[in-house]
């Protein structure tokens, strides 16, 4: 037995002192693990059966096809105002009358005007042959006014023009010169239609006033009052404006 253990170790021994030179290659690392496999993406819904049918858009609309919109006031419109008091001088009856009134609107690209204007007669005028006797003397009673449309013709001009008209209605009738305790002062009333075409020359004063002087023709129609006709409230007129806004 002990030589069998003698001889074990005597083959031993060269084994292990080969292991332990420095120069012996070590043996290669053992290849890593292999990660597991991924499980595969989850299926979305199946297409619609059947299948929609293929649609081709429509065709794009050119602009250039459609005609362009006419308009009153071309190109980008500035606009303005202005407003402010009117004298009228004119003639009714056969006497000097002074009217008392006023004009403003909305101005377009420094030259059309959109607005509205009245006047009232002011001088205490008396009525004619032919009115209500009631014993006691009358006043003659005038007052109107409508829509303002005017054109201002070189409005950056120190002086220029403009051509307006004003159109619509009032009323006219009689009246009692005084005022009295619990009697209606108004003896007979009418509505009326009036019309004034107006030239006006112009001045510009500062950039936010100007000075009018205007002639115009008042045509009062549709007069129904007793011994009162149309041409007896028509009849030309002077007139006297001052304006005041932006031009």
């Amino acid at each position: 037995m002990s030589r069998s253990l003698c001889l074990l170790l005597a083959l031993s021994l060269p084994a292990v002192a080969l292991a332990q030179e420095p120069g012996a290659p070590e043996a290669p690392p053992p290849p890593p693990a292999e990660a597991p496999p991924q499980p595969p993406p989850p299926e979305g819904p199946p297409p619609p059966w059947p299948p929609p049918p293929h649609r081709a858009p429509p065709p794009a609309r050119s602009e250039e096809s459609l005609p362009e919109m006419e308009t009153l006031i071309s190109g980008k419109a500035s606009q303005g105002g202005y407003g402010g008091p009117v004298f009228t001088y004119s003639r009714i009856l056969g006497k000097d009358a002074l009217l008392f009134g006023g004009r403003g609107g909305w101005i377009a690209n420094h030259h059309f005007v959109f607005g509205v204007g009245g006047f009232g007669l002011v001088t205490r005028i008396a009525a004619p042959e032919g009115a209500p006797d009631i014993g006691e003397p009358l006043r003659l009673d005038l007052a109107y006014g409508g829509l303002w449309m005017e054109y201002i013709i070189l409005p950056e001009k120190l002086v220029h023009a403009s051509i307006g008209a004003l159109i619509g209605g009032g009323v006219s009738g009689y009246s009692r010169q005084e005022r009295r305790f619990r009697d209606e002062r108004s003896v007979e009333d009418d509505v009326i239609f009036a019309a004034e075409p107006v030239l006006s020359l112009e001045v510009n004063v500062l950039s936010f006033v100007r000075v009018s002087v205007g002639a115009s023709y008042r045509y009062i129609g549709s007069v129904d009052l007793s011994g009162l006709r149309e041409k007896d409230l028509s009849g030309f007129s002077g007139s006297l404006m001052l304006k005041f806004g932006k031009f």
